[in-house]
């Protein structure tokens, strides 16, 4: 559960109030009610997903504004980029694939849609091959292999 799900529930029990105002009288950074959350070291969150069977991916690394951490997370084990993201403009995109190539990563992309607060529907306007899906699960089984 996080702010957004958090955001929803005070609506539905006051229909005056609306998402951004949420967040911006309560529980946005720094309001009332927020709650500062712990964040993981970057091994320990990549160590977390792989042991558990999944594969770790770097999300919408356009929006992080900084790549000089990438060749790290990769040494940790990442195994995926999101080099198509909705809001990567062409030539981020390129880079990232790019990127994706130089340390033998799986491409992948998506909508960045958490559901129900977008005005119009994100999910299915970034479209890849299936191909990736199979690369994802030929990862966890080389993984499920070493365990």
């Amino acid at each position: 559960m996080g702010r957004l799900n958090l955001a929803r529930a005070i609506i539905e029990k006051n229909k005056q109030l609306d998402i951004k105002t949420v967040f911006d009288k309560y529980i946005g950074d720094g309001k009332p009610c927020y709650v500062k959350h712990k964040k993981l070291d970057y091994r320990t969150a990549i160590k977390l997903i792989r042991d558990s069977g999944g594969v770790a991916v770097l999300a919408h690394p356009g929006t992080m504004g900084n790549d000089k951490y990438i060749e790290d997370y990769v040494k940790a084990g990442l195994r995926g980029i999101e080099a198509l993201h909705i809001k990567h403009r062409a030539g981020i995109s390129a880079k990232y694939s790019d990127i994706a190539k130089k340390y033998n990563l799986i491409v992948t992309g998506g909508s960045d849609c958490h559901g129900g607060n977008e005005d119009k529907a994100l999910i299915g306007k970034i479209k890849l091959d299936y191909e990736i899906a199979e690369k994802l699960q030929e990862e966890t089984k080389k993984h499920d292999s070493k365990l």
